[in-house]
């Protein structure tokens, strides 16, 4: 199989699954908001609390940057 023919089903595939999507409501819009900035807030909020962590035990151990 050709190259430009691979390429030409795989976009086929593409508008097929574009073609089949949806616009989600205004309530499913702001559930996946919800969910989505859930998400950030906890892996931002695990980030800082790492970070602290490990600054916190740098300093104590007298190798942190003061």
């Amino acid at each position: 199989m050709s190259f430009a023919k691979t390429l030409k089903e795989a976009f086929e595939g593409m508008r097929k699954i574009v073609d089949l999507a949806e616009k989600p409501d205004a309530d499913d819009f702001k559930q996946i908001l919800r969910i989505t900035l859930l998400g950030f807030t906890i892996i931002g909020v695990a980030a800082f609390a790492l970070s602290w962590l490990i600054n916190f035990v740098l300093q104590v151990s007298g190798a942190g940057i003061t």
